[in-house]
């Protein structure tokens, strides 16, 4: 039997679009938002279910990831950036899941 070598993970980020589920608290008067996520991830697929756990536990869902890749891949990072200080606290916690600040777009009709 083959054994199965684990895949290196690194810090991943992408730019997540969201859309507000009927119960969400974070962006339930908005038509969605486009959001920076920060997660460790051996790859694309495992960077998107870590994307949709996080949104899902915020009552969002993921409409679209754009341009996820590993931080390496970014280049250079400006060390102001709301990427940069992401990923120095995700740096210690392979587990850690974390987000920047949600850009919103359009206003729900209120009823």
């Amino acid at each position: 039997m083959a054994t199965k070598i684990p895949k290196t993970k690194i810090i991943w980020v992408g730019l997540v679009e969201v859309s507000p589920l009927f119960d969400s608290q974070i962006s339930s008067d908005v038509t969605g938002a486009f959001v920076q996520v920060v997660t460790w991830a051996s790859d694309l697929t495992e960077f998107r279910a870590k994307a949709n756990v996080l949104m899902d536990h915020l009552h969002l869902r993921v409409d679209s990831i754009e341009g996820a890749k590993p931080l390496p891949d970014w280049g250079s990072v400006d060390s102001d950036s709301g990427i940069a200080r992401l990923a120095s606290e995700a740096e210690g916690n392979e587990h850690a899941i974390l987000y920047g600040t949600f850009h919103t777009w359009g206003q729900r009709a209120v009823q």
